[in-house]
C-alpha cells in the first residue's frame, strides 16, 4: 500500500509537469490574457514540491526536501489563486496573499527547525491550503465575468469543497496524531492524494475552458463590432472573392449606393452584375492589391443597377477566410467632389464675365494645340483682337455698360469661330482665338465673316456708340516652330499695327 500512496505521489507529479506543458503553450499563445503566467508557475511550483517528496526519505537532504516540498506546494496554489483574479483583470491585494503566505513559511519553519514537530506541520498546511482555496473560490463565484459564469461557478464548486475537505483534514489531524507521514497507510491520506489529483485536473480542464469562453466572446464581440461598423458605414463596403469576384457580404452602403439587394448582390460576380464600368478598373484593383497588400484611394467609376454612375474612391485590404484570400472594399461615393473639382478646374481656366476661356486657359488649351500641330503638321493661325475705344465706352457710358460690350464680343467671335478654335479673353479688352488647323489663305475667309457679323450686329442694336474691332494675325509653321508666347507677341504687335493705321486714318480724315 506504500509503494500505491507513492504512485499516488509520481502521477499526480507527472499531472503537474504536464499541466505544465498545457500552460506554457497557453501563455505563448495568448500571453495577453492576464493571469496565464501565473497558472503556468502554478504548475512548476507543483511539480517541483512533488518531486522532493520523494527526496524527504534521504538524510541528508531531508530538511531541505521537507522545506521545498511543502513551500512549493502551497506556492503553487497562491499562484493559482493570484492567476484566476488576474484573468478577472481584478486588482491583487498582494499584501494580504503575502502576509499568508509569509505567516505559513514562519510557522512552518519554527515546527521543522526550532520546535520539530510533523503534527502541528501537517495542521499548518491543511489550514493554509484550507484558506487559500475558499478565497480562490469566493474569487470565481463573486469576481467572474458574465462570459465565463458557468465554468468559473464549475470550478468554484471544486475549489469549495476542496477547501473544505483540507478544513476538515485539519480539525482530524487535531484530533488523531496518526496523520503525519505524507505515505502513512491511512483513509485520510488516501483521500488526500485522489482529491489532489482529481482537482489538479479539474481545474486544468475548468481553467482551459475558461480561456476558451473568453476567447469565444471576445471574437462573438470582435464580430459584431466589425459587423456593427461593416453594416453602418455610410460608404459601400463588400467581401469579394480576390479570383473572381464573387461577393460574400455586403452591407447597406453598398445596396443603398448601387441600388441592387442582398438577394441579388450576394453569390454574383461584380462581372456579372456590371458593377465596373471599366473592367480594367478591377483588374488594376487586385493586381496593385496583391503586389502591394493593401490599396488605398483607387478611383473608379461605379455603375447602378439603373446603369446611371458615380465617381468611387476605394480602400481594400485581404482577409483570409477558411483559408480562400477575399477581398473586404469600402468605395466612397465622390461624385459631389468630382464635380465640384471640375467646377474649379473650369473656373480657373475661364472668364467669368464673357464665359471664354481666360489668359491661364489659352496658354494651358494653347500648349496642348501646339503639340498636337507638331504631329500633324497641319499650321495654325493666331488672332489677337482688341477691341477699340474701351475705355471711352466706359467714360461715356459707364462700366456696366463696357462689361455689355464685351460680351458682345464674345458673342460674335463664338458665332464667328468653330468650337474646335481656342477663343479666350487673354485680358482687359484684348481677346485671342487660335484657329486650328488653318488652310492657306484662311485669314481673308475668316476676317470677311468676322466683319460681315460685327456689322450685322451693329446695325441690329441701338446704342450711342458701335462695336470696332482691331485684329493683328500670326501664322504658326509646324515646320519652323516657335514658342506659343512668341507667337503670342507677333499677333499682339500686328494688331497694334493696325490699330496705329486706324488712329492716323481718323487723323487724316480728320485734318
Amino acid at each position: 500500500m506504500e509503494f500505491s500512496l507513492k504512485t499516488f505521489a509520481l502521477t499526480l507529479g507527472i499531472t503537474h509537469f504536464i499541466q505544465t506543458i498545457i500552460f506554457s503553450y497557453q501563455y505563448i499563445v495568448i500571453r495577453h490574457y492576464h493571469g496565464i503566467g501565473y497558472w503556468l508557475l502554478w504548475s512548476i511550483a507543483e511539480t517541483v514540491g512533488f518531486s522532493f517528496l520523494f527526496l524527504r526519505q534521504i538524510p541528508y537532504v531531508q530538511t531541505v526536501s521537507i522545506i521545498m516540498q511543502n513551500s512549493m506546494i502551497v506556492l503553487g496554489v497562491i499562484f493559482l489563486y493570484i492567476g484566476i483574479i488576474r484573468f478577472f483583470d481584478r486588482k491583487i491585494n498582494y499584501w494580504f496573499i503575502g502576509s499568508i503566505y509569509t505567516i505559513f513559511i514562519l510557522t512552518f519553519l519554527y515546527f521543522l527547525l526550532i520546535d520539530d514537530n510533523i503534527w502541528i506541520r501537517g495542521i499548518i498546511i491543511s489550514f493554509t491550503l484550507s484558506i487559500i482555496s475558499l478565497l480562490t473560490a469566493h474569487a470565481l463565484f463573486f469576481w467572474r465575468p458574465k462570459y465565463v459564469a458557468s465554468s468559473a461557478n464549475f470550478s468554484g464548486v471544486f475549489f469549495a469543497i476542496h477547501g473544505c475537505f483540507f478544513m476538515f483534514r485539519a480539525i482530524l489531524q487535531m484530533k488523531d496524531i496518526t496523520f503525519v507521514h505524507p505515505f502513512s497507510l491511512n483513509p485520510l491520506n488516501v483521500v488526500t492524494y485522489i482529491d489532489a489529483l482529481f482537482c489538479s485536473i479539474l481545474w486544468t480542464y475548468t481553467l482551459i475552458i475558461m480561456i476558451n469562453h473568453r476567447l469565444n466572446t471576445e471574437m462573438k464581440l470582435a464580430k459584431e463590432k466589425m459587423e456593427l461598423i461593416f453594416n453602418t458605414s455610410p460608404d459601400a463596403a463588400m467581401i469579394t472573392s480576390l479570383d473572381d469576384g464573387t461577393i460574400l457580404y455586403v452591407n447597406d452602403g453598398f445596396i443603398s449606393a448601387s441600388g441592387f439587394t442582398r438577394e441579388e448582390a450576394i453569390g454574383k460576380r461584380t462581372l456579372d452584375l456590371e458593377i465596373w464600368k471599366s473592367l480594367e478598373d478591377r483588374e488594376a484593383m487586385v493586381s496593385k492589391l496583391v503586389r502591394d497588400g493593401y490599396l488605398k484611394n483607387f478611383e473608379v467609376i461605379v455603375r447602378k443597377k439603373e446603369g446611371s454612375t458615380f465617381h468611387g474612391i476605394v480602400s481594400a485590404s485581404i482577409i483570409n477566410i477558411n483559408d480562400v484570400p477575399y477581398m473586404i472594399s469600402i468605395t466612397r461615393d465622390i461624385t459631389e467632389r468630382k464635380m465640384m473639382e471640375e467646377q474649379l478646374q473650369t473656373m480657373s481656366i475661364t472668364d467669368e464675365l464673357t464665359g471664354l476661356y481666360n489668359r491661364r486657359g489659352f496658354f494651358i488649351l494653347g500648349e496642348q494645340q501646339l503639340k498636337v500641330t507638331e504631329r500633324t503638321k497641319k499650321p495654325l493661325l493666331l488672332f489677337y483682337i482688341d477691341l477699340d475705344k474701351m475705355k471711352q465706352i466706359n467714360d461715356e457710358f459707364g462700366h456696366k455698360e463696357g462689361d455689355q460690350a464685351l460680351i458682345d464680343v464674345a458673342y460674335i467671335l463664338k458665332g464667328v469661330f468653330r468650337k474646335s478654335d481656342v477663343i479666350c479673353r487673354i485680358g482687359g479688352d484684348e481677346f485671342v482665338v487660335l484657329g486650328i488647323e488653318a488652310s492657306n489663305g484662311a485669314e481673308d475667309a475668316i476676317l470677311g465673316r468676322l466683319y460681315n457679323m460685327l456689322d450685322v450686329f451693329n446695325s441690329s442694336r441701338i446704342r450711342g456708340y458701335q462695336l470696332s474691332l482691331s485684329i493683328g494675325i500670326a501664322r504658326y509653321d509646324p515646320e519652323n516652330p516657335i514658342e506659343l508666347d512668341q507667337l503670342l507677341s507677333k499677333a499682339d504687335e500686328n494688331m497694334y499695327k493696325q490699330k496705329k493705321m486706324k488712329k492716323d486714318e481718323i487723323s487724316y480724315l480728320s485734318a
